[in-house]
């Protein structure tokens, strides 16, 4: 299954909720034609979490192409 990240906060300056936003996890169904199932989960992150967070997911993507390249080159040889 595949867990996706909100980076983005929405909360306001004051604290309060941005239009119909609730603090609880975000749950989608399970994909009746696939059998893929995606589970989404909201984070509300202060700037320090989010930042390191955002670098974090920039070496595992960094990561993952390095990888990605070298298992495409060892199938083209």
């Amino acid at each position: 299954f595949k867990l996706l990240f909100s980076l983005s906060s929405v909360t306001l300056p004051s604290g309060q909720l941005y239009k119909d936003e609730e603090r609880e996890p975000t749950i989608t169904p399970a994909i009746p034609e696939g059998s893929v199932r995606t589970i989404v989960v909201r984070l509300f992150p202060n700037g320090y979490q989010q930042r390191k967070m955002r670098k974090l997911a920039d070496a595992s993507a960094k990561l993952w192409n390095e990888e990605n390249y070298e298992r495409r080159q060892q199938f083209f040889q």
